[in-house]
């Protein structure tokens, strides 16, 4: 896993992709097709975004892992500026100079991570944690994955 700080900026467009109007589609219409476009995108990125706190081990990085209702989530981004967005509005996540961590993983090798860690007990995920978020039990990706027609190469 290889680390990296980011300062701000950026247009939160992942690989051109506006995931804030595709969470915005399937929240307001709830149709099928519009959550499989949701997922079909995200499970095609090029690279997920973890994010990591400041005092971690800069040469052996960990994927934030937080609890929501005693259950463990992987906190998972699209991009760097949603991953600082999330740095920004949680405390500790932040370096003093405003800058945050974040571990930057293709998608392929990030869907093997994460699978394992369901296997070890994390419960699902949190993809974009914030305004436009949303989460899938990490045990349901492997149906989502096989519905979508999406092969890990």
């Amino acid at each position: 896993m290889e680390i990296h700080k980011h300062k701000g900026g950026s247009n939160g467009h992942a690989g051109g992709i506006n995931f804030d109007k595709l969470v915005a589609n399937a929240k307001s219409s709830g149709k099928a097709e519009d959550m499989n476009a949701l997922y079909k995108s995200f499970l095609t990125l090029d690279e997920w975004f973890f994010v990591t706190a400041p005092k971690s081990d800069l040469e052996n990085p960990k994927p934030f892992i937080g609890f929501i209702d005693e259950q463990p989530w992987l906190f998972i981004f699209t991009d760097s500026s949603k991953a600082h967005a999330f740095c920004t509005a949680n405390k500790g996540f932040l370096m003093e100079d405003g800058s945050s961590y974040f571990i930057k993983m293709k998608t392929a090798n990030a869907i093997k991570m994460t699978l394992k860690l369901g296997e070890s007990g994390v419960y699902g995920i949190m993809v974009n944690q914030g305004e436009n978020g949303w989460f899938c039990p990490i045990a349901g990706l492997p149906q989502i994955m096989e519905h979508l027609k999406i092969d890990l190469k």
